[in-house]
Order: structure tokens, then C-alpha cells, then sequence
């Protein structure tokens, strides 16, 4: 374990203006199966779960923001999560943003926004930065299947391409 690392996950309600703190340990969040063989935890461990509200004991309907804040002093990171929801939950607008020394490292906006109720389909698009010029990262559509499994539909854009 990092002593070094620290986690915090605050949420929102729906109309409220305050954050909710939810205390949450380093060894509660990452995922324990992914863990290093020296079981040093880090920022780029993996997560016990990919979203910040699946921490949370809240109906995801009442929840219109969530952030996860990851910080390790030792070696000056900070990676932040934000998460805005709408449409009952049902749709997200993810932001994250890495930052070493108080400098930008990464960032990128993910929109996750279900297009269609029978079937479920998903519309998820990465939108980052290559060489400082805003750029598609990734853009997919995503049909939930009957048998329960899932069909993926990339979408090409020349911004993906290397600029």
C-alpha cells in the first residue's frame, strides 16, 4: 500500500448546491485482483469499479455529480474525475484530467449517452488533445444484445488520426 496516495469522492444531489463527502479508502477503491506484486497502489492501479457513483449507496437518478480526486504527494500527481449526469442517470459527461508537478499532463471529455431505449444503445465519444489540437479519440456506438452480450460499432474519424 502507498501511504502517499490519497482518494476522495464527493458527490451532488439533484438541486442542491454542496458537495457530499464519501470517505473511501486506497484499498476500498482500486481493485485487489489487479494489484502490483509489491502491493504498491498507485493512480494508475486499476479501480474496483469504472464509475464513482457504484460507490456510492445512492439511486443513481438523485446523483448529478460525482468526483473522485486521486493524489500522490510523493511524486506530485493528481488525477481528477468528474462526473455530470442527466437523463435519470441514464447519460454521463466524464471528464478527467492528470496533472504532474501542477502541470496538465492528460486530459480528455467522454460523453456516454444512451440513444435508444429497445435495444439499449449507447453513443460513446473520447474527445482529447494530440500535439494541443482538440481531437476525437474515440467514438463507438454500443448495442446491448438479448443473449446479454454486446455489439460495438466504431466510428472513423480522420481526427483520430495522428496530428
Amino acid at each position: 500500500m502507498s501511504d502517499n496516495l490519497k482518494i476522495m469522492l464527493e458527490y451532488r444531489l439533484n438541486f442542491q448546491t454542496s458537495w457530499i463527502e464519501h470517505p473511501i479508502s486506497v484499498q476500498d477503491y482500486f481493485d485487489p485482483e489487479f494489484a502490483s506484486k509489491n502491493e504498491v497502489l498507485d493512480i494508475d492501479n486499476v479501480p474496483l469499479h469504472d464509475h464513482g457513483i457504484e460507490y456510492l449507496d445512492v439511486n443513481p437518478w438523485q446523483v448529478v455529480n460525482t468526483r473522485v480526486i486521486l493524489r500522490d504527494e510523493s511524486k506530485g500527481l493528481e488525477r481528477r474525475i468528474v462526473e455530470t449526469f442527466w437523463n435519470d442517470g441514464r447519460n454521463r459527461l466524464i471528464e478527467r484530467t492528470d496533472m504532474l508537478q501542477g502541470h496538465l499532463k492528460y486530459w480528455e471529455v467522454i460523453t456516454d449517452v444512451r440513444i435508444l431505449e429497445q435495444p439499449t444503445v449507447t453513443e460513446i465519444l473520447r474527445v482529447g488533445r494530440k500535439n494541443g489540437i482538440l481531437a476525437v479519440l474515440s467514438h463507438v456506438f454500443i448495442t446491448d444484445n438479448e443473449d446479454g452480450s454486446q455489439t460495438e460499432l466504431q466510428v472513423h474519424s480522420d481526427s483520430m488520426e495522428g496530428v
